[in-house]
């Protein structure tokens, strides 16, 4: 299965959050009235379908006013988020697989950075300790 192999492959360069891909098959049963048959392991919990590679896509799935495309909402901080953002990013091997280009920061921004701890910080750190 490509999607499996591929997942493997990418968590194989030790990303901040790695991925699955369920594995699946299908059966044939020539005899029965409906031969194919897909099976997916059980999954706990209840499920919820928010898509369909038919094009279905649900309608409660957007849990933010933000999220919709629709404005502004409280959560869309606009011009001013952007540049919060990009104030506090140090590029990452993420970054450079999807051969984003890397936003500017001055050394001393580039420095307070690297003194903190938050999250985004700490993967700076790893990905440097081993030359990337």
């Amino acid at each position: 299965m490509d999607s499996k192999l591929w997942a493997e492959e990418f968590n194989r360069h030790n990303p901040p959050k790695k991925i699955d891909i369920f594995q699946m098959c299908v059966l044939e049963f020539p005899d029965e009235n409906q031969p194919f048959y897909h099976m997916e392991r059980y999954i706990e919990g209840e499920y919820i379908k928010y898509n369909s590679n038919s094009g279905f896509v649900s309608g409660i799935h957007r849990k933010t006013p933000q999220a919709s495309g629709e404005g502004y909402g409280n959560g869309n901080l606009g011009t001013k988020g952007m540049a919060l953002f990009f104030h506090s990013h140090l590029c990452n091997d993420i970054c450079r697989s999807m051969c984003l280009t890397e936003f500017d920061l001055a050394e001393t921004e580039k420095t307070a950075l690297l003194e903190g701890n938050n999250p985004e910080t700490v993967i700076f750190r790893l990905l440097s300790s081993r030359g990337c």
